[in-house]
């Protein structure tokens, strides 16, 4: 568990890193926000979606589950938040695949999610 989390860790902080290097290359895709507000915003981006989006995400777990059938329903839901984060990154004017990879850390913690749908999802 340590190693992943390290991994985890390490790959945060690489794509955190990656995304401002991209976002630095091509200042026309930042809709006008300045350095300061590109990295204010990602990490506010980044601490609410892993602190209070997780929260929320575990708390709408149990009705998905419920509503929907598996695996299909888990996996529609999780695709939609991944799409929003990466619509909510690409707006911000960083790449967009790091708001999917913070949408799915913080749906990925919730216990409601059984290891056999970890395993589809992975």
């Amino acid at each position: 568990m340590i190693i992943i989390a390290a991994a985890v860790s390490n790959d945060l902080v690489g794509w955190i890193a990656f995304a401002l290097i991209l976002g630095l290359m091509g200042h026309e895709n930042t809709h006008g926000f300045g350095l300061g507000t590109t990295i204010a915003m990602t990490l506010g981006f980044t601490g609410l979606m892993l602190t209070l989006g997780g929260w929320l995400f575990h708390w709408v777990l149990p009705w998905v589950k419920a509503h929907t059938s598996w695996p299909g329903g888990i996996l529609g839901f999780a695709m939609v938040l991944a799409l929003f984060g990466a619509a909510c990154t690409e707006a911000i004017g960083i790449h967009a695949i790091f708001g999917a990879i913070i949408i799915g850390v913080a749906i990925g913690d919730s216990a409601h999610l059984r290891s056999q749908t970890r395993a589809v999802m992975g």
